[in-house]
This record gives structure tokens, sequence and C-alpha cells, in this order.
């Protein structure tokens, strides 16, 4: 049995970057967070005081080479996911993306090809389980009144 972490990176150090990093920090079964990046220094320097991490980047691109990460979460402004994504797959990074995915569908369409051709993992963060509509939903399904239950 592997005993290996996954060693995580959080990119943007904002409210939803450090919702991730706050989840990863509380002890998440098999990863660790090991780093935060923001390119404020003093946003980046409070998330790790906060979260009683010693390792900051101010560019990403210093994370991706850092051995000790092995995935990485974006959650830096959607004009950037792009450029990030492309270079964490690039490094063999492993990456969970907020949404929205990029800018463009063309934009998407170079963040899978970066992911397929370096054999890492990609996935949106879009959960809308909660969402009271998805709820409703789920509950007439599971009562037979509407549509197929498939998962």
């Amino acid at each position: 049995m592997n005993n290996h972490k996954i060693g995580v990176c959080v990119v943007g150090a904002g409210r939803a970057g450090m919702i991730h990093a706050r989840n990863f920090a509380r002890g998440t079964p098999d990863a660790q967070l090991v780093a935060m990046v923001d390119p404020v220094e003093d946003f980046a320097r409070k998330a790790c005081q906060e979260l009683e991490l010693p390792t900051y980047y101010l560019d990403y691109r210093e994370a991706l080479e850092d051995q000790k990460i092995d995935a990485v979460v974006v959650v830096a402004p959607t004009v950037y996911h792009k450029d990030i994504v492309v270079a964490a797959a690039q490094a063999g990074k492993h990456i969970l993306c907020e949404k929205p995915m990029a800018m463009t569908v063309a934009e998407c369409e170079e963040m899978i090809k970066a992911v397929e051709a370096n054999r890492v993992k990609l996935q949106i963060g879009f959960m809308r389980r909660f969402d009271k509509s998805f709820i409703y939903t789920k509950e007439r399904i599971a009562a037979g009144e509407i549509g197929t239950w498939c998962w």
C-alpha cells in the first residue's frame, strides 16, 4: 500500500482559494496542502500564516517546479486558467480548476489537449448537488415521478 499523500498547491489566496486551502489543511485523508501561490505577497504570506504552512510562491511557474507538489487547485481569475492549467499539465501535475473552465471554447480545448498529452487528470469544480432545484429534481426521480435514476 502506498502511504504517499498527494502534495497539493492552491493557486489563488482569495476567498474561494482559501476555502479550498482550509479544506486541504484540515486534513484530507490522501492529500496534504504543501504550498500556496498568489502574486500579491501579502495575500500569500497571510494565507500561509493562517494555515501554518511554510511555503508560498508569487509565481505559479515556480510552484510547478516544486517536487513536493503533485496537484494544483486553480482558483485564480478565469482569464489565467488556461495558462496555469496548460503549464501544470506540462509539469505533470494533476489539476482541479474552478469554474468557469476558461474564457473561450478554444481555451478549453487547449487545456484538454494539454492534459491528455501529459496524461494528467483535470477536474472542473462546478458542484451543484446542494442547490434546491437539484435536490427537488433528485427527489422526484427517486420517487419515480420523472426520469430514471442513473447513478
